[in-house]
């Protein structure tokens, strides 16, 4: 089986990076068509291409890859949006008024773009319900198909805690869907225990508020790093004894389960994140993960919770770790992938 990956898109994007090693290592022969500008020199070659594939995939972000693709190629076309434009504009980042022409023009980049493409894939079944009665997709064209992760570059490894500190440990871009700002108060409301500390690595939206807040009121048991590179990362979030994942309030937070929450699980790692009914489509609370009400006195209380009952603690990650070994890998991700092509289009031959 032949696929063409195409679009003006980043191989190296955890979703991306995680399909694409998935299909070559259940061998799937892959054609990576990644141009530069929509000209008739990139219409030529869709066109080629074309002939000797069975179908066409369009990565995650493309939204505006999609009707250009389409109309220069026969095969069908599965589009992996991963994210509404209209929802992350207009609710998550509320760079733009709900009901104001910039946010319709983002609303039409969804709705014109999945009503384009033969398949759209939601990552999870809260996306496909947004998908499904926000944008008005047609839900006989929608499939889930989960984040996962490559558990050949996230896996538990020995680390030396040098401090011997209990480390509470996040990364991301502080983005509103992290709420990062529910970490630095639990941080604040536990600065009296010593032996506590926690850490929060990366850049981003929020960070300047964020840390111009701290500057006013520093805590000494709270470190911001910046990014680390990606092929460290795994030895990083191999240093926390605790992993935070996620405690926004908005309707973001509700429909997603982000790339962190795959890459903590699949090092073995306990995770205490808010309870979402995205989550709770992958995770089961006190079996292999921690929920909490998102509120920071909760975090707190998750937090003592899990410092003290060692065991508990290494029983959810060891239970997270064999969950994305079993079900969330790279290989299991490619070939769900491959099924919802066949189940529409063909037959199963890989």
């Amino acid at each position: 089986m032949k696929v063409l990956i195409t679009g003006r898109y980043q191989p190296e994007y955890n979703r991306n990076s995680i399909l694409l090693a998935g299909l070559r290592n259940i061998g799937i022969d892959l054609i990576e068509f990644r141009y530069q500008k929509k000209n008739r020199q990139t219409k030529i070659k869709l066109e080629e291409y074309d002939q000797k594939v069975d179908f066409i995939f369009v990565p995650v972000f493309m939204h505006m890859d999609v009707a250009f693709v389409k109309r220069h190629t026969t095969k069908p076309l599965i589009f992996d949006p991963l994210i509404s434009r209209y929802m992350s504009k207009a609710f998550d980042y509320r760079k733009v008024y709900p009901y104001s022409i910039r946010a319709l023009k983002n609303y039409l980049k969804d709705y014109i773009m999945m009503k384009k493409a033969d398949i759209v894939l939601a990552d999870t079944l809260q996306h496909l319900k947004y998908y499904q009665e926000v944008i008005k997709v047609n839900p006989d064209k929608i499939y889930i198909l989960p984040v996962g992760v490559d558990i050949s570059k996230f896996y538990p490894i020995k680390s030396a805690n040098i401090e011997r500190k209990f480390r509470i440990g996040f990364y991301g871009s502080y983005i509103p869907l992290h709420g990062i700002e529910k970490i630095v108060a639990a941080a604040r409301l536990l600065e009296e225990n010593k032996d506590i500390i926690f850490e929060i690595v990366g850049s981003g939206f929020t960070e300047k508020k964020i840390k111009q807040q701290f500057e006013k009121a520093p805590s000494n048991n709270l470190l911001f790093k910046d990014w680390v590179d990606y092929t460290k990362l795994n030895e990083t979030i191999n240093t926390f004894d605790i992993c935070m994942g996620i405690f926004g309030d908005t309707i973001k937070t509700e429909v997603v389960v982000p790339n962190k929450i795959y890459h903590y699980a699949a090092c073995g790692k306990c995770i205490i994140t808010k309870d979402t009914p995205a989550i709770k489509e992958v995770f089961v609370n006190q079996k292999n993960i921690i929920l909490t009400d998102g509120s920071a006195e909760n975090l707190v209380e998750k937090i003592l919770q899990m410092k003290k009952e060692k065991n508990l603690r290494e029983n959810i990650g060891l239970n997270a770790l064999k969950l994305m070994q079993e079900q969330y890998n790279q290989d299991i991700i490619a070939e769900r992938l491959i099924e919802i092509y066949h189940q529409n289009f063909g037959k199963k031959t890989l």
